[in-house]
């Protein structure tokens, strides 16, 4: 189960949505080993790569939020 989607751009959404459908995918447990392990090392790929936009995201808004985390309903 060789998957090219490592190779095209990718956004916080899409990989969101990509983790979603590999839980569903290894749910099942129809799959081979083989692919429930590549699914497996795909996902922790998604899991840091969202990790790491998440990180990105709130370092901006420290930034414009002048160093202070600020609730968003005040």
């Amino acid at each position: 189960m060789k998957n090219n989607k490592s190779k095209q751009k990718l956004d916080f959404e899409s990989a969101f949505d990509e983790l979603q459908s590999i839980q569903n995918k290894i749910d099942t447990g129809d799959l081979s080993l083989e692919d429930s392990v590549e699914l497996y090392k795909r996902g922790s790929y998604l899991i840091k790569f969202c990790e790491e936009k998440l990180k990105s995201v709130e370092q901006e808004i420290k930034i414009l939020q002048k160093n202070t985390l600020k609730d968003f309903n005040q």
